[in-house]
């Protein structure tokens, strides 16, 4: 027994391991990171940093620029999220049916997220060019436009919503999609022996069973859109006036072209306590509901 226990001391040793190392590798530059926003650090610059606490997210908070961000950001992330979940659900919801069409369908849904996300976003700067563009000549058609799309700070910001959407969109639908087909078909069978019709069979047995993948789907897209850089930087970098300027593009700002190392990264970090504290909300809310559920 002592031999064996010997064993499996040194096998749970060997497993460990990697799992420390990628805790040291995660927790290194993030405690750097933690100091540098401490600092007036410099990015291009060899002289001593000096330490200057927390006077660097004094200056955040009290800079106007950054809660235009914020405002900006705060908008963005909420309006994907509204625009991908009723898009997804109802996409989900047509494609869940057993037909040639729908297979099809499938299979071109995940389309845009084989595209890289530049890549797609710098496509659509072209197909929305308010001069020559595709978008603007196929709305003529039918007598709409033109719209400045990325050109005009007032459909700048939604024009990067319908980039974003179109790239993450299929991501919402295939998590929902495989919701709606796990849903129990003895339920759905009791309930059109009940005289419900369809609205009422997915609004009281489908929708409470998507409930766990609306959460998973929104923890995920919530948490990425509040990250999102590739989209906007590519398109617009932030304009026109400021119009789509979300805090990661100015924490890039202040790094690469202000060369503020310790305010972008207080920057930085204060998004990723706020991408912390979404997160944590929804898992929390996640587990209560769950909790919830056994009770009932």
């Amino acid at each position: 027994m002592s031999k064996q226990r010997k064993n499996d001391e040194r096998a749970l040793k060997v497993m460990i391991a990697p799992a420390l190392v990628l805790l040291l590798g995660a927790l290194v530059p993030f405690m750097r990171g933690v100091w540098t926003s401490l600092t007036n650090s410099k990015l291009y610059s060899s002289q001593s940093n000096s330490f200057i606490w927390f006077e660097n997210y004094r200056a955040m908070f009290a800079n106007s620029i950054f809660l235009q961000g914020l405002r900006v950001l705060i908008i963005f992330v909420v309006s994907v999220l509204i625009i991908q979940f009723i898009l997804g659900i109802t996409i989900a919801h047509l494609l869940n049916t057993k037909t040639q069409f729908t297979k099809i369908s499938r299979s071109i849904l995940v389309i845009p997220l084989l595209i890289p996300p530049v890549v797609a976003s710098l496509l659509w700067k072209t197909l929305m060019w308010p001069t020559d563009g595709v978008l603007n000549w196929m709305l003529s058609l039918v007598n709409l436009g033109p719209y400045q799309w990325l050109t005009s700070p007032t459909t700048a910001l939604f024009s990067t919503m319908i980039i974003d959407t179109w790239i993450y969109l299929p991501f919402v639908t295939i998590i929902l999609l495989s919701g709606l087909q796990s849903v129990s078909q003895d339920q759905i069978e009791a309930a059109k022996l009940d005289g419900a019709n369809s609205w009422q069979i997915f609004k009281y047995v489908s929708l409470p069973w998507l409930v766990p993948y609306i959460f998973l789907a929104g923890l995920f897209r919530g948490a990425d859109a509040i990250k999102t850089f590739d989209v906007i930087y590519s398109t617009t970098r932030g304009g026109p006036i400021d119009s789509t300027r979300v805090l990661h593009i100015q924490a890039y700002e202040e790094g690469f072209r202000w060369a503020n190392a310790g305010s972008a990264m207080a920057i930085v970090l204060f998004l990723w306590f706020v991408v912390y504290a979404f997160s944590n909300t929804v898992i929390r809310f996640s587990k209560l509901r769950d909790n919830r559920g056994l009770v009932s």
